[in-house]
């Protein structure tokens, strides 16, 4: 008997992304004694699976799909008879992060040798339940930022505490990649001022 073990059924890929397909096999010492045919669309996928004789489970990859809805299929025989399992998939053409500085804002201003909170929103569009995790990385000067940026595990706002700054002008850069690879940037630019941050004195 065989199962679909990866990828789940109406599971989301990026374009690009090798997708290893999994099958299980019931009992598992039968694992050896079948012959597998992996196929994406009725096409047979190339290569040889690798075989895990503890789990009964065999992987083959496939890579390459174009953007939609694909179906899986997994046949294994044998001189006792055969198997099959299908499932779908859907491959998405995956869009960057992107990055708002909301506080200081480009062009803002912050208190001049004083902490400030930075804030930044992060947006993805096609971030997904389960998968949507985004890690965080510096681009340029760091400001003071007491803590590394670490990751979201989803979208939204995340918040710093930095400086203090001398007088001058700085910029600020964070470095956004998402689950699927895809990477976004933003810089913003501001300035330190004696007054208050509104620049009212």
């Amino acid at each position: 008997v065989l199962r679909l073990v990866t990828p789940e059924e109406g599971g989301l890929f990026a374009l690009g992304e090798v997708i290893p397909i999994t099958v299980g096999v019931t009992p598992a010492d039968a694992l050896g004694e079948l012959d597998l045919r992996f196929e994406v669309d009725g096409v047979a996928v190339p290569g040889a699976p690798s075989l895990d004789d503890m789990r009964g489970e065999a992987t083959l990859s496939a890579d390459g799909l174009s953007v939609g809805e694909h179906e899986i299929t997994v046949v294994g025989g044998n001189e006792h008879g055969s198997d099959t399992v299908s499932g779908r998939l859907r491959v998405f053409e995956n869009q960057a992060p992107v990055i708002t500085f909301l506080a200081p804002a480009d062009g803002g201003v912050v208190l001049e040798n004083a902490t400030f909170e930075l804030t930044v929103l992060v947006e993805d569009v096609d971030s997904v339940p389960g998968k949507s995790g985004i890690t965080l990385a510096w681009a340029g000067v760091a400001l003071g930022v007491v803590a590394a940026p670490g990751s979201l595990s989803a979208p939204g706002e995340i918040r710093f505490i930095a400086g203090p700054l001398a007088p001058g002008d700085w910029s600020a850069g964070l470095i956004a990649t998402d689950a699927y690879g895809a990477v976004g940037q933003a810089t913003a630019e501001f300035s330190t001022t004696s007054g208050d941050a509104e620049g009212d004195g």
